[in-house]
């Protein structure tokens, strides 16, 4: 795929169709034992046996982790990618118009990220509700029990 004459219009056509297949995106609830709290942060993950696909995620987007994961004895090993937060946000953008499968869900995410400008204070109980309520919606989304109407539908809940 690097070596392709590819523009840049059908490259992202060729990696969303990519992340619609083998990607992730969800909504992970990280907890604070020491002060009882929690947070959530949008994190969209690529997994594949094949690097060259992987290892152009990286260098589009960044990410935090372009390595090898060795699964169980007697098959391939696979190359894992992972983007979070604003960076997770903007690879979700730039790709959201050639989403099929996963375009809901990136919808979802963008819309999380989009409330959380205001970092550095403490969110409100309405603002944590909210923040639930998305990271149920984004589950829901994943095993199929939500049809939703795109961002119209998405928007009411945050």
């Amino acid at each position: 795929m690097l070596e392709s004459k590819l523009t840049r219009k059908e490259e992202l056509i060729y990696l969303a169709g990519f992340f619609d297949g083998e990607g992730c995106i969800c909504l992970s609830k990280r907890s604070y034992p020491k002060s009882k709290g929690y947070t959530f942060r949008v994190i969209c993950t690529c997994v594949n046996a094949n690097p060259k696909p992987i290892f152009r995620l990286q260098q589009l987007f960044g990410g935090s982790k372009v390595s090898k994961r060795w699964p169980n004895k007697g098959t391939m090993f696979a190359y894992y990618w992972q983007i979070e937060a604003h960076k997770a946000f903007l690879f979700l953008k730039t790709l959201l118009p050639y989403l099929i499968v996963k375009k809901e869900e990136a919808e979802l995410a963008i819309l999380f990220q989009e409330a959380r400008k205001n970092l550095g204070r403490r969110k409100t109980m309405e603002e944590l509700a909210v923040e639930e309520a998305q990271h149920m919606l984004m589950k829901n989304l994943k095993r199929g029990e939500v049809k939703t109407d795109g961002v119209r539908n998405l928007e009411q809940v945050s």
